[in-house]
């Protein structure tokens, strides 16, 4: 069954508790549905990415006239999997820049993001009795995907480039995942992991739909905390690599708009490294995702082609919100700024939204909250 995510503190620490909410899985390319029992992320029919769409009417007027975020809090693991310590993580404010707060995903057990939407793949791997999960990553999501696997005694298999970090490939290895160098980015790695989970019955992990429903929860959780300060989100800067972060911000915002647990849109900011930029070109030039060489040194977000790319653009400019890009030069000095300000070492990548946030504040009215989406490199 899916399920509701709610929060509850045992002995001192925040973890993870599962309630149902029914949903079912539309094709992206082709519209075909499934339900809940499903065993793929992949459309059968034209191996289409699927999205999860929610049966809202179960959420109750109850739910909705207490304004809770609990209704839509929600992952979608079965309902013995288990606690997970993970989410709830500190929403920071700046120094100095009273209008700026750092969501720091970096204290989530493999210290980033990844953690949010691994915990859903897994369950489901386990839901559909999979043996063996496989995935296609630029590091952070194989670390996090290998240390759940690793939880539930299930094979990982992962397929990285050759010229990957090695500290992260350190960190795959140590939880026993089998590790797939291939001559190529992020791009050929997502080819091969598909190939291999046709013809093995692997479960295919990585930037789906059900990774999608985990991060989501970031965004939710940063609502839930302005308002508990009597603050406004106006404003979210984060990084794009694939854009599933940015598409599950984005289906949050939707979710607490059409249930009036927020009155307006916040902008939202995409960013991504100049060296890698086929989001920002895109929007730029107002057309579709071509592909480009990632050739930055920020390897989280060394992906050449999106996958949620143009449905994220296009959600993007209908609600105004608008994408740009940083040189390296400028996310080197904004992750050593950054370790020098608050005594924390950041990923490049994750120092993306800092280098735009200083190059746009003037810009940008209200309250701006910056994704800060990992730390290991």
């Amino acid at each position: 069954m899916p399920l509701i995510v709610r929060w509850k503190r045992i002995e001192g620490v925040m973890v993870l508790r599962a309630e149902t909410m029914r949903y079912k899985l539309v094709c992206s390319s082709c519209n075909s549905e499934y339900d809940m029992s499903y065993k793929s992320q992949i459309c059968s029919r034209c191996n289409g990415i699927l999205r999860v769409e929610y049966y809202y009417n179960d959420i109750t007027d109850k739910d909705l006239q207490l304004r809770s975020y609990r209704s839509l809090t929600r992952v979608l693991p079965k309902s013995n999997y288990g606690y997970y310590i993970l989410g709830d993580t500190k929403l920071l404010r700046d120094i100095k820049d009273k209008a700026l707060y750092l969501k720091l995903e970096t204290e989530n057990p493999t210290r980033s993001f990844k953690d949010r939407g691994s915990i859903v793949e897994i369950s489901k791997a386990i839901d559909y009795n999979y043996k063996e999960i496989v995935c296609a990553s630029t590091g952070n999501m194989a670390y996090s995907l290998s240390y759940y696997s690793r939880i539930n005694k299930i094979k990982a298999r992962v397929y990285i480039s050759k010229d990957a970090v090695e500290s992260k490939i350190d960190l795959i290895r140590s939880n026993n995942a089998e590790i797939v160098n291939i001559d190529g980015d992020f791009t050929k790695a997502q080819e091969e992991a598909l190939k291999y989970s046709i013809s093995n019955n692997a479960f295919l992990t990585g930037d789906y739909c059900y990774r999608m429903e985990g991060q989501r929860v970031v965004t939710l959780e940063i609502f839930k905390q302005m308002r508990a300060l009597k603050k406004s989100v106006d404003n979210i800067i984060l990084p794009v690599g694939n854009a599933t972060l940015l598409s599950a911000t984005e289906k949050a915002i939707d979710e607490l708009y059409r249930f009036k647990l927020i009155r307006d849109k916040p902008t939202v900011i995409a960013v991504q490294s100049a060296q890698c930029d086929p989001f920002v070109k895109a929007y730029e030039k107002d057309r579709s995702i071509e592909y480009v060489k990632p050739s930055t040194i920020a390897d989280a977000i060394a992906v050449g082609y999106p996958t949620f790319g143009d449905s994220a653009l296009e959600w993007l400019k209908e609600n105004n919100g608008y994408a740009l890009s940083v040189s390296d030069k400028e996310l080197v000095e904004a992750r050593d700024y950054f370790a020098g300000k608050y005594n924390l070492i950041i990923e490049t990548a994750s120092a993306s939204v800092i280098a735009a946030y200083n190059r746009i504040r003037d810009r940008l009215d209200g309250y701006t909250v910056a994704i800060i989406t990992g730390a290991n490199e």
